[in-house]
């Protein structure tokens, strides 16, 4: 139903097996077009380059992916869940985990979800990253 794929090991190997009605999120480098994917509903989110900008670290890039799956999925409390979220981590990296799931969440909330379908996002990278325009044949 959902997939999370933060790298491109992940992305290949559960992204076919993914429903027709389910989402992909997946991190812009790990996006490779050419994966006989079953659903539309793929988004591409530069979670990377998001969270080192934001905190200088790529340690809480799932901080980040947390933050844009509580803005995508409308059976998600943000609230509730940044609260989880922070009792679950080292309190030591409260403040930097916080300001990665804030920066995810600002994304959709800027973007837009129509706009992190791998097509629509040439104004923001490359035209190889998440460029996902033909049909694709299966990996397999």
């Amino acid at each position: 139903d959902f997939l999370l794929a933060i790298n491109p090991e992940s992305f290949r190997k559960f992204g076919n097996d993914t429903k027709p009605e389910g989402i992909i999120l997946v991190e812009t480098s790990a996006y490779a077009p050419g994966w006989g994917l079953q659903t539309d509903n793929l988004l591409c989110v530069p979670m990377a380059d998001i969270v080192q900008k934001v905190t200088g670290r790529q340690t809480s890039i799932n901080d980040v992916a947390l933050g844009v799956m509580a803005e995508i999925l409308d059976f998600i409390d943000p609230e509730a869940l940044e609260r989880v979220m922070l009792r679950r981590f080292p309190r030591q990296y409260e403040a930097l985990n916080r300001q990665a799931y804030l920066a995810g969440r600002t994304y959709v909330q800027e973007k837009g979800v129509e706009s992190m379908h791998p097509g629509r996002l040439q104004s923001d990278f490359p035209a190889d990253l998440c460029d996902d325009t033909g049909d694709h044949p299966s990996e397999e």
